[in-house]
């Protein structure tokens, strides 16, 4: 019959949060504590999961700032011209699509910055690794690097 003691057979796991610079990977939970690491394993999982995530913010952060420019653009191409109600009303949802992908951008960094807090090198390093891995491969075919639209 169980009184609610503890035999010693369990092992309870505890979220580990350093707040110095560090390179330890036992018990370290990554926002969540749901997002729990305990094995080598585990964390080389996680680290290619948050290289993931450096990659697709940087590819959301490049596609952002092309539908930017293209806005511009078009702007800039109506104003010269007569406005016609096709192009009125086709202007109405765009600056709301540009809004919504800006608020998720920001979103995505912030979770980035909180995975970041972990202050574990490795994490780090994974989240650069993988908004340079997005970074190249957003800009190999194209000259727009940094948002400029001329």
């Amino acid at each position: 019959m169980d009184h609610g003691h503890d035999d010693g057979s369990s092992i309870i796991k505890h979220c580990s949060m350093k707040m110095t610079f560090n390179t330890d990977y036992n018990n370290l939970c990554i926002v969540f504590k749901q997002w729990h690491i305990g094995s080598g394993l585990q964390f080389a999982i996680s680290l290619l999961a948050i290289v993931f995530l450096g990659f697709a913010f940087e590819k959301l952060r490049s596609y952002n700032s092309i539908k930017e420019c293209d806005f511009q653009r078009s702007y800039a191409e109506q104003t010269n011209g007569l406005l016609t109600a096709s192009k009125r009303s086709g202007k109405i949802s765009r600056p709301l699509c540009l809004c919504a992908l800006y608020a998720l951008q920001l979103i995505f960094s912030y979770f980035l910055m909180l995975v970041a807090m972990t202050y574990n090198a490795y994490v780090i390093a994974a989240i650069a690794i993988g908004a340079a891995w997005g970074y190249r491969h957003s800009h190999s075919d194209s000259l727009q690097t940094i948002g400029l639209c001329h």
